[in-house]
């Protein structure tokens, strides 16, 4: 499919969280692109959306739109799915359910109904859990698997075991935590974690 453009701010979020660490890395990596680079880039890696009767769902590419719209970006090239038009919201949500392109949990691991889903990328919060397993990814000691949003999988593993204080050394003691939580797993529990077998 070709890719369109659209705004930015138009485009549903059909998540709660990101991690911001992400989004900042993202926005240190576009930076270094010359404004062509750049928009070679957006058409290259158009954002995937679901279209509704209610708007635009983003399903993949949350911290590429964050990032863009962080660096004053208004608009972005995007390209359909698929066309939910026409579905009342009950079908809708089990439609986004059923295809695993939706995920209502907010940065604390709860999930919540759809209405609650951020109008816009500005209301996406911050789960330091999921920058955690971004920064794992980073280092080596998580792989980013085909799996429906695994990163959030991973996160929800590691949230009651490792504790993350708002500082930048409480977050780097959490990552050597994880470390070494994710290398001592028994076979069975480290086959139930995605991205780790």
């Amino acid at each position: 499919m070709s890719a369109s453009k659209i705004k930015l701010l138009d485009l549903k979020p059909a998540q709660i969280a990101i991690g911001l660490l992400e989004v900042e890395q993202r926005m240190k990596d576009f930076e270094q692109m010359s404004k062509d680079e750049f928009l070679d880039y957006t058409k290259d890696h158009p954002v995937p959306v679901v279209q509704s009767d209610h708007g635009f769902y983003i399903i993949d590419h949350h911290h590429l739109c964050r990032a863009y719209h962080e660096l004053g970006h208004g608009h972005v090239h995007f390209t359909v799915l698929a066309d939910y038009s026409g579905f009342d919201r009950p079908k809708f949500w089990a439609l986004m359910e059923e295809a695993s392109w939706v995920l209502p949990q907010d940065q604390f691991g709860v999930r919540h109904p759809y209405h609650h889903l951020p109008i816009d990328i500005r209301g996406m919060a911050d789960d330091p859990y999921r920058s955690l397993v971004w920064q794992l990814k980073e280092l080596g000691h998580w792989h980013k698997v085909d799996v429906p949003f695994a990163e959030f999988k991973v996160a929800n593993h590691l949230r009651d075991k490792v504790e993350i204080q708002n500082t930048k050394e409480s977050f780097d003691l959490a990552v050597e935590a994880a470390i070494h939580l994710l290398a001592n797993l028994s076979e069975a529990e480290a086959a139930a974690i995605p991205g780790l077998k």
